[in-house]
C-alpha cells in the first residue's frame, strides 16, 4: 500500500512538472545555422531561445539542475571578447536578451579552418592538430563531427535525476545548413530538406545523452 502511494505521488509530481513546462512555452531551442558560399567561406549563427522557460527555471524553485543554462547565457559576451580582432572572422554580432530569453552569436568566416579555431576560442580553448574539427567544409561537401561524446562528457557533472531526464526531452538541438547548390545526399538519418539547398536535423538532448543517435552528418552538394 505504501509503495502504491509513493508511486502515485511520483506520477502526480511528474505530470505537474510536465504541465509546467508546456505552460512555459514548450521547449528550449538550441540552434546552429551555417550558410556556405561557393568559395568555402560562410556565416554561422549559434543561438538559444529559452523563452519563458529560461527566466522561470532555476535551481532553487524546481527539482531540475539547470546550472548549465547560466553558462549558456554567458556565451555571447564571451564570444564578443574572444573574437575581437580574430583574423579571418568578420562582423561579429551578439544578442543577450534576458527578458525574451534569447542569446546568440553570429559572424562571417573565411573558411572552415578559421571557423573551428574561432569556436574553440569562444569556449576558451585553442584548436590544435590533435583536437577534432566541429565542421569541415571542402569542395561540394560539409562534414559535421558527431558531438554526442562531448555533450555526454559535459553533462557528467550535472546532477542526474528523473526530473532532469524529463527536462532534457524539452531541449531541442537543431542544425541548419544552407548551400550554394542543390544537395545530393545527407548521411544522418534525421536529415530533412525543406528546400533543395537546405538540410536540417533536429534532436532532443535526451536522445543525445541516451546514445540512440549519431549527431554527425556528411552532406554532399552539387
Amino acid at each position: 500500500m505504501q509503495h502504491s502511494v509513493l508511486f502515485m505521488k511520483r506520477v502526480i509530481k511528474n505530470l505537474f512538472l510536465f504541465s509546467f513546462l508546456i505552460f512555459l512555452g514548450g521547449c528550449i531551442e538550441i540552434t546552429e545555422e551555417i550558410t556556405v558560399s561557393k568559395d568555402g567561406s560562410g556565416t554561422i549563427k549559434m543561438s538559444i531561445d529559452m523563452g519563458m522557460v529560461g527566466s522561470s527555471l532555476n535551481n532553487d524553485n524546481t527539482k531540475f539542475d539547470v546550472s548549465y543554462l547560466q553558462k549558456i547565457k554567458e556565451l555571447p559576451n564571451q564570444a564578443k571578447a574572444a573574437l575581437k580582432d580574430f583574423k579571418g572572422i568578420h562582423n561579429v554580432e551578439i544578442v543577450s536578451d534576458d527578458k525574451k530569453g534569447l542569446y546568440s552569436v553570429g559572424f562571417e568566416f573565411d573558411n572552415s579552418s578559421i571557423l573551428n579555431k574561432a569556436i574553440y576560442k569562444v569556449f576558451g580553448k585553442n584548436k590544435s592538430a590533435f583536437t577534432p574539427s566541429f565542421v569541415k567544409i571542402s569542395k561540394h561537401k560539409l562534414k559535421k563531427t558527431d558531438l554526442s561524446p562531448f555533450i555526454k562528457k559535459a553533462f557528467k557533472n550535472v546532477k542526474q535525476s528523473g526530473y532532469n531526464e524529463m527536462f532534457y526531452a524539452f531541449i531541442s538541438l537543431n542544425s541548419i545548413y544552407h548551400f550554394p547548390a542543390d544537395v545530393i545526399n545527407a548521411s544522418n538519418i534525421k536529415s530533412q530538406q525543406p528546400d533543395p539547398r537546405t538540410v536540417i536535423t533536429k534532436f532532443t538532448l535526451d536522445e543525445i545523452l541516451k546514445g540512440g543517435f549519431d549527431f554527425g552528418n556528411v552532406i554532399r552538394y552539387k
